[in-house]
């Protein structure tokens, strides 16, 4: 990694950790491997969790101007984010992320920190509950340079760090057998299936009375001008006649809550509180020109209502100034609807909003960064000003940072397309066609796709006619979808995400998207289509085709992307073979198998007599293979290789570099020593590489075999 000093000033303190900093991108050197967690260059900030979206969001300081590999012209480096998530049973994945980062010099003046915004989408769906039971899990993010964090939530990182928070899920609908559970109301056996308990229920969220309000936030030690907020207008200037007039008010005894107008409007005198909610962090998804903020939720009550209510909102206005000069234009508002939740954890909630923006007009070419200056200003309840910067709020506070625009692309077209995502995984993390692409394959890298491809980008303008299409050749061109297309567009009246479809015969949608009006209407995933790749196997293009043209008889195409589709799945034997005469060795028309040696009946050792066998799992895009003994406070030892695991513990088996495409017939030992004499199960997932409709999670198939220890 050379380092030109005209452009880059180092810091004697940083200077020196540079050349471990060098050799950390090609291998683990002992210089290297002694960092843990440095944050000299880059550090995670925030996270937070948007419930009506689904999107995870972190926030990423980069904070050097030198040391990512190269300039905005290069290849640069890779910032990863993993996100770990604890629904109340231990860490687990919840998907793979990351960004582009380069050398960025401080001209004319210091750029940095620069911040960055990555996102995931939670899959939550089986973790939702009623509202009447919140649903607060712990999240964990892990920021790591250069080097794809594994799946181990507890690992540690040479360079970059890790953050827990707590977010809030989306409750589910009701059902009419949760309104009957909740009531206390028993069916008798034989009215259950004539009810249908499981029918979906409307249920409208109601508005706390002002009344009922007051009642609840006294009693919790809420401020009446924090409670009385939402009623009352700031423009109009307050004052006690006025707000007796109201008829909102005019009703409601004040004094039997020892509240007069006078005390409430003195709460006004200070602006800018963050008592109840704070704006954190600020940051750039420079590869999709999405902004994103993430708010802190500090308290119990004082949000206007449980999540079964209408609760209260969090807005954020979000302004930039593209020129340096101090002049901030609006760029839009996003919003977050936020209640009161009796079980918040003490460290509160960490929500968030996100922005999508066109900034093709302020983008330049590689050999000129653009940095540009964004100010953030979070306001509760009432949304902030959209023509001055500048102006205070009573309920929140502001944030000003750096970021950096992506660079121009060569397109000369005014619609200025862009890809945001090819299944799941940011377009500039994809490289020969496999994402995370790698020289070394590990555990979570050169990954291809298959199944159901998700393929997301946007335009510089509304109503653009498109069309993907997919070659495995470079000449003879396909649709990658026909038929009905289904849209997920933000609907600014519900602050909802909802569905609109488009069926096409031969392949030409319309953009639903417009991000230049004055509400931006963006689609939740920034969709063009979902290509089903069934049947497809092996190296290919896509390509976008595009125009303002109706008929589309001119139009601009995009250069081909590079794809790999792989669709083979893991075949495992789950025939209970090694219970049966013959079945004593390892198949050899399945790709994941396990056996006992010595079985072919019931399979059973006296304690503290070993058990042995083999087990199999190979394939093209192999990842590991992991053993263990159910249930989980076995004590068995597993030994495999070099690889002896602790009692109860989980034996894994990685890919390297003798074994790229899995193992064949590798041995195992169980070691019976510290079991009770029970009955057991063996169980081998033997996980690959290939992300499937757009899951990030590893694939796996599993064989288990029943045993006894006697």
């Amino acid at each position: 990694m050379k380092i030109d000093k005209t452009k880059f000033k180092l810091e004697a303190a940083v200077e020196r950790l540079l050349p471990a900093r060098s050799q950390s991108m090609y291998f683990a050197s002992a210089q290297a491997q002694a960092f843990k967690e440095n944050t000299t260059w880059e550090e995670l900030t925030c996270v937070g969790y948007n419930p009506e979206s689904r999107k995870l969001e972190a926030v990423v300081q980069l904070k050097q101007a030198f040391g990512y590999s190269g300039g905005l012209c290069t290849n640069g480096s890779t910032e990863f984010v993993r996100f770990f998530i604890d629904w109340g049973s231990g860490f687990e994945d919840a998907g793979l992320t990351g960004f582009k980062a380069f050398d960025v010099p401080n001209i004319p003046s210091n750029n940095h920190p620069l911040h960055f915004m990555v996102q995931q989408t939670l899959n939550e769906a089986t973790h939702r509950k009623i509202c009447t039971v919140p649903v607060l899990p712990k999240v964990r993010a892990i920021l790591s340079w250069n080097s794809i964090p594994s799946l181990d939530p507890n690992q540690t990182v040479g360079f970059g760090n890790k953050l827990d928070v707590r977010i809030q899920i989306k409750p589910r609908r009701w059902f009419l057998g949760d309104l009957l559970d909740i009531s206390k109301i028993k069916v008798a056996p034989e009215l259950s299936e004539m009810l249908q308990l499981n029918q979906v229920l409307t249920m409208q969220k109601q508005e706390v009375s002002v009344e009922n309000l007051l009642k609840i936030n006294t009693a919790a030690k809420v401020p009446a001008h924090r409670t009385l907020h939402s009623f009352m207008s700031e423009a109009a200037g307050f004052s006690s006649i006025k707000m007796a007039k109201n008829p909102v008010f005019e009703k409601i005894d004040l004094g039997k809550f020892d509240l007069n107008w006078e005390s409430i409007f003195k709460g006004y005198d200070k602006e800018f509180n963050t008592s109840f909610e704070e704006l954190t962090c600020v940051g750039l998804n420079s590869a999709n020109d999405t902004l994103g903020a993430v708010v802190h939720i500090k308290k119990q009550n004082g949000y206007s209502g449980s999540l079964c209510q209408k609760g209260s909102t969090e807005y954020v206005a979000f302004w930039g100034d593209f020129d340096n000069n101090g002049v901030f234009e609006y760029l839009g508002t996003s919003e977050v609807e936020v209640h009161d939740i009796g079980q918040i954890p003490d460290e509160g909630l960490n929500y968030n909003v996100q922005l999508p923006l066109n900034l093709e007009p302020y983008l330049q070419r590689c050999s000129s960064p653009r940095i540009a200056k964004i100010r953030a200003v979070l306001s509760w309840q009432t949304p902030p000003s959209t023509t001055d910067p500048n102006a205070a709020v009573y309920w929140g506070n502001r944030r000003e940072v750096r970021v950096l625009l992506r660079a121009k692309g060569s397109q000369t077209s005014d619609l200025h397309f862009h890809y945001h995502d090819i299944g799941g995984v940011p377009e500039d993390l994809i490289q020969g066609g496999l994402a995370y692409q790698s020289p070394v394959s590990q555990t979570n890298n050169n990954r291809p796709f298959g199944g159901s491809v998700h393929i997301g980008g946007r335009f510089g303008s509304a109503g653009v006619h498109y069309k993907v299409e997919y070659s495995a050749n470079g000449f003879t061109w396909l649709p990658a979808k026909t038929g009905v297309q289904n849209f997920a567009v933000y609907n600014p009246v519900t602050n909802s995400y909802q569905t609109q479809s488009q069926d096409s015969a031969d392949g030409w949608y319309i953009s639903v998207e417009n991000l230049g009006g004055a509400i931006p209407i963006d689609e939740q995933n920034a969709t063009l289509v979902d290509w089903n790749t069934a049947g497809l196997q092996g190296n290919f293009q896509i390509r976008v085709l595009y125009t303002l043209d109706p008929s589309h008889s001119s139009f601009i195409t995009t250069a081909p992307k590079d794809v790999r589709i792989n669709n083979i799945r893991y075949d495992a034997n789950t025939a209970f073979h090694n219970y049966m005469a013959g079945g004593l060795s390892l198949s050899g028309v399945h790709s994941v198998d396990m056996i006992f040696d010595n079985g072919g009946g019931c399979i059973s050792q006296p304690k503290g007599t070993n058990f042995t066998g083999s087990f199999k799992a190979t394939h093209a895009y192999f990842s590991q293979a992991q053993l263990f003994v159910m249930p989980a406070n076995s004590n068995a030892v597993l030994s495999s290789g070099v690889v002896t695991t602790a009692p109860s513990g989980t034996l894994v088996r990685p890919i390297d570099a003798a074994h790229v495409s899995g193992f064949g017939n590798e041995a195992w030992t169980l070691n019976t020593g510290a079991m009770a004499k029970c009955g057991y199960v063996l169980v081998l997932h033997a996980f690959e590489r290939t992300i499937y409709n757009n899951d990030q999670n590893l694939p796996f198939a599993t064989v288990s075999i029943g045993f006894a220890v006697i």
